[in-house]
């Protein structure tokens, strides 16, 4: 039912796509070709910024909608603000066309990313002046499993002593394994004339899965923060201990069992406040503890400052590539904890205010002490957290 419904969206767009083939030109090298998926997170805010900073550029974004199906492919011409919906073949036939750039933004989605990228390099080496990024806001070019969590752990890229089962996590059809995945990402690495990152550890786990990968085909660039208006939240460092876990806390990689331990483990007289889609993934009964549901994002500094939050813990155990949440926190001054894993984990400790600990041991003992600390200074101790 589901490829009957995709066929009838792109049956219904033909005309649609045969007047932009009709309109594009072969010859327009200014044009970028965006290929990217239909999930959403930090990699969609990324595009909106980066559709705003290029009004300039003629920009054709190509969106995988079918996950894991490839039946159905988003074509939006940003330029002339229309969209339509095309088939594989469209696909193929898109990327017979010119353009100046080639961004990768993902092929998360695809399930015949092993064609997909055959086609890129394909497409490189009869255009060898149109210039192939890779954007990495994931690690999909390392493992399938693309968060790189094993079992409940961050894998560090140690695969054989993790011994990974990764059926679950392969494309349908995919007939081998870890080796023959990375053989097929390094050839694509290779021909990109830049892999960009967002984070220097995102560059060193590249690396340490592609070691003869030459740095130099490297560049970090953080992602732009200028959407975000946050300030310095007043008087937040006089605010008593109140712990905030901000953001979907949905699953393993995002924290749900880091969480689940700490608060087994914390004070039960220290209120815990979760502050966003959370509720349905985390087992608890702890009393002092809420879920406020989901926020719009431009509402997060009012509501730590209405509800006096004066430490969050991020739980995140996969190494995010640049993790805008950390970004927008370290904007309020509050205080952060969380685990020294990828971006998130370099922000943290670069960040005066920011505490990095090992195990979730480790943050509850932290948070105990804070709040320890805040009762001796009550009754005058003059202990200051």
């Amino acid at each position: 039912m589901l490829g009957i419904k995709y066929a009838i969206l792109v049956r219904n767009d033909r005309k649609n796509a045969a007047e932009f083939f009709d309109d594009f030109s072969e010859n327009n090298e200014s044009s970028v070709l965006f290929l990217t998926h239909n999930l959403g997170g930090g990699t969609l805010q990324y595009e909106k910024n980066f559709i705003a900073s290029h009004s300039d550029v003629n920009l054709l974004f190509v969106r995988n909608i079918s996950y894991m199906r490839d039946l159905c492919f988003c074509v939006h011409d940003i330029n002339k603000n229309r969209a339509f919906y095309v088939s594989k073949k469209d696909l193929d036939l898109i990327l017979s066309l010119k353009f100046s750039r080639l961004i990768i933004n993902s092929l998360v989605a695809f399930q015949k990313f092993d064609s997909c990228i055959q086609k890129i390099i394909e497409y490189k080496n009869r255009f060898p002046k149109a210039e192939l990024v890779y954007m990495m806001h994931d690690f999909h070019c390392v493992c399938p499993q693309f968060n790189l969590i094993a079992g409940r752990k961050y894998c560090s890229i140690k695969c054989q002593e993790n011994s990974c089962n990764l059926r679950e996590f392969l494309p349908k059809g995919f007939k081998g394994g870890i080796l023959k995945w990375r053989k097929i990402w390094k050839e694509f690495l290779l021909n990109a004339d830049k892999i960009t990152c967002f984070s220097k550890s995102s560059v060193q786990i590249v690396l340490n899965a592609y070691p003869d990968i030459t740095l130099g085909k490297f560049e970090v660039i953080p992602h732009d923060m200028s959407y975000c208006k946050f300030t310095p939240i007043p008087n937040v460092e006089n605010f008593p201990l109140h712990v905030g876990i901000v953001g979907g806390v949905n699953s393993v990689a995002k924290g749900v069992k880091a969480v689940e331990r700490v608060l087994k483990l914390l004070n039960p007289e220290i209120p815990v406040t979760f502050v966003g889609s959370s509720r349905d993934f985390i087992n608890t009964r702890r009393k002092n503890t809420k879920f406020l549901g989901r926020y719009v994002n431009t509402e997060l500094q009012n509501i730590l400052e209405e509800n006096k939050i004066s430490v969050v813990f991020f739980p995140s155990i996969w190494p995010e590539t640049f993790s805008y949440l950390a970004s927008e926190l370290i904007k309020m001054n509050v205080k952060i904890i969380g685990f020294d894993f990828g971006a998130q984990g370099e922000k943290v400790k670069a960040y005066e205010k920011g505490f990095v600990c090992q195990s979730e041991e480790e943050v509850s003992d932290l948070l105990n002490s804070m709040f320890n600390s805040s009762q001796v200074r009550k009754i005058g101790g003059g202990i200051t957290v």
